[in-house]
């Protein structure tokens, strides 16, 4: 390393080394390929919302299970979420209204036993931008038929 340089301070020495010299130009190449892949995705989310916004009306909603299957326990993919697909299927469900900026309410509707231990089972609605109030009004009337029953 020749080029560096060195503070003397009395009681401490410290040392810098200039690593950032010269790699401007890469570093300005990388942001351009963040440029470009944030724009691809801006474009690829736009053609989902305006397909969901096609397809939901005013009083329409898109009913999908809230989790693919019920969720690995606790410890058992390690600290590694690539493990297995569980949360790649998961978050192909969790992603849809946030991506395609709808209001989604995910409700507890009912419990299946894994394992032994009963692990509840959830619905998401999502509905059409700006209808979050009629959303919020067939939840609660989910709600008190769930209640009830």
């Amino acid at each position: 390393m020749p080029d560096y340089r060195r503070c003397f301070v009395p009681g401490g020495t410290y040392f810098f080394t200039l690593v950032a010299q010269g790699r401007c130009p890469r570093f300005a190449g990388a942001a351009a390929i963040g440029r470009l892949r944030d724009a691809a995705a801006i474009v690829q989310r736009e053609f989902f919302y305006r397909a969901l916004r096609k397809f939901l009306g005013p009083a329409d909603l898109l009913c999908i299970p809230t989790a693919p299957a019920p969720a690995p326990i606790k410890g058992s993919l390690g600290m590694d979420q690539r493990v297995g697909d569980y949360y790649k299927r998961a978050l192909s469900l969790t992603s849809i209204a946030g991506l395609c900026r709808l209001p989604q309410v995910s409700m507890p509707v009912s419990h299946v036993e894994v394992g032994g231990q009963e692990i509840p089972v959830g619905l998401s609605l999502i509905g059409e931008f700006g209808e979050d109030l009629f959303l919020l009004e067939v939840v609660r009337s989910f709600s008190a038929q769930f209640q009830r029953g």
